[in-house]
């Protein structure tokens, strides 16, 4: 499909590819003073960013929202119709690029779960002392995963559609890696390293999130079993901010060289400051609480100086206070992916040709 008036913009537009590589090289000049400055032990790590990395993959990514009270021993479960999705990507020194496409007859149905739109925007920074994590994501149509919690006219309803259901969220995380000389994240998530011999790591980081809920009508819905759930507030907006200091270990153990298992966990704790909204009765209960969060990294497979094979798998999970007595809030995301990527030795310096090539001809 051509999007009208994109060939012109993209042949004609050569002051905006001239100022998008500045920009790229100014966003990426700490990873290349990083680089230069910070040695690694050659005998745990094979470095090879300077190889072009080409994968395929295949995979999906999920977002999921609960609601619970303390008293209630059922939770109101909201889910996304996740898409499995197959892509391809490359990496050559401090860029990566992953391009997918939704993969045909093996999704969920529509018509019984409903259909998802969403934006999802991750990208996972590894350089040798930092992991950073980007995330921006838009959704709309979910669905409840019903456990009892919903009044419903069938003896069984689990799959209850809502297509007015829409989130935001932004969040960033950042850890540091205390036994960087030795312990390679790229290796299993950015398969531009390759680690020879098992190492671990102390890391301690941060975060920030905000995540944003609404629907056309109540989030909880009235024909609930427990008429005293989140104090029978119909609010249809949910507004959380949350900041948190987090720490955790990660670990890989290296098996006969080539295959690996990689698992890291963090938590981590902090404040969240939540709004519910009533739009229709112009009511907001506002609250400034206690928060929870854990990410969890999980990676194995087979690698070595040439080719890697392997799966990864990231979950994050916020546990936030809500304005009403015992209640309280879940914001997860996550992906796994399945990966299949060769390196490819090149002698020559791709980026400054591209940079010759754009500046001086």
């Amino acid at each position: 499909m051509e999007i009208p008036g994109a060939r012109f913009w993209f042949c004609h537009s050569s002051v905006f590819i001239k100022s998008l590589y500045i920009f790229i090289c100014i966003c990426a000049y700490p990873t290349f003073t990083i680089a230069q400055h910070i040695n690694h032990d050659t005998a745990y790590i094979s470095d090879h960013t300077t190889d072009l990395t080409i994968r395929a993959f295949g995979g999906y990514a999920s977002s999921g929202y609960k609601l619970g009270q303390h008293d209630v021993d059922n939770r109101l479960t909201y889910k996304s119709n996740d898409n499995f999705i197959l892509g391809a990507g490359i990496n050559y020194r401090f860029i990566g690029l992953n391009i997918g496409f939704k993969a045909p007859f093996v999704n969920n149905d529509n018509t019984r779960f409903g259909k998802t739109k969403m934006l999802d925007l991750q990208t996972h920074i590894y350089t040798r002392k930092f992991t950073i994590d980007l995330s921006a994501q838009l959704g709309k149509g979910y669905y409840i995963k019903n456990n009892g919690l919903i009044a419903t006219a069938l003896p069984i309803a689990d799959i209850i559609p809502r297509p007015d259901l829409a989130t935001r969220t932004l969040g960033i995380n950042a850890h540091y890696i205390f036994n960087n000389r030795r312990f390679s994240y790229r290796a299993a998530f950015v398969q531009s390293e390759y680690q020879k011999k098992s190492a671990g790591s102390f890391l301690l980081g941060a975060g920030i999130h905000q995540f944003y809920i609404r629907a056309d009508s109540a989030i909880v819905p009235g024909n609930n079993n427990e008429p005293g759930f989140f104090n029978g507030s119909a609010f249809n907006k949910s507004r959380v901010f949350c900041l948190a200091l987090n720490a955790g270990y990660v670990q890989t153990v290296v098996i006969r060289r080539h295959l690996f298992l990689t698992a890291a966990l963090m938590g981590g704790i902090g404040m969240n400051t939540t709004e519910l909204e009533d739009e229709q009765l112009h009511t907001t209960n506002t609250k400034t609480a206690l928060q929870l969060d854990g990410t969890l990294r999980l990676a194995a497979g087979y690698n070595s100086e040439r080719y890697f094979a392997g799966i990864q798998y990231i979950y994050y999970l916020a546990h936030c206070s809500a304005p009403f007595a015992g209640t309280w809030q879940e914001f997860e995301s996550g992906y796994f992916r399945v990966t299949v990527a060769k390196r490819f030795p090149i002698k020559r310096n791709l980026v400054k040709d591209a940079y010759n090539t754009i500046f001086h001809h």
